[in-house]
């Protein structure tokens, strides 16, 4: 659990600061276990590199034109995640390949 929020299967984080929450739609959930271990790997250091720092270069994070308030970043060549800033909490809105996750945020 992560401030309260019950993480999905193992997925921990280090280093977040005590200020910040994380949440996840039931999308993002699905998404994450169609994930290989790898993926999963990238994705927990990814969104790691977010809690300490929403302009960490290697994200390369910007809001996606014509949605209120959604971002997309990186987490590897092919692997996105969107996500919404609401006060101190981030909430994992999709993850997954490119294409695929940009259609539906």
């Amino acid at each position: 659990m992560l401030h309260g929020i019950p993480m999905i299967n193992e997925m921990t984080f280090c280093s977040i600061p005590q200020d910040l929450t994380f949440n996840y739609t039931a999308r993002f959930k699905k998404a994450w276990k169609q994930l290989n271990e790898e993926e999963k790997a990238l994705a927990r250091k990814a969104i790691t590199n977010l809690a300490m720092n929403v302009r960490y270069p290697a994200l390369r994070a910007r809001k996606i034109k014509g949605t209120v308030g959604i971002w997309e970043a990186r987490v590897s060549r092919s692997l996105r995640l969107t996500f919404q800033i609401d006060g101190d909490t981030i909430i994992l809105r999709n993850i997954g390949h490119h294409d695929e996750t940009l259609e539906r945020p």
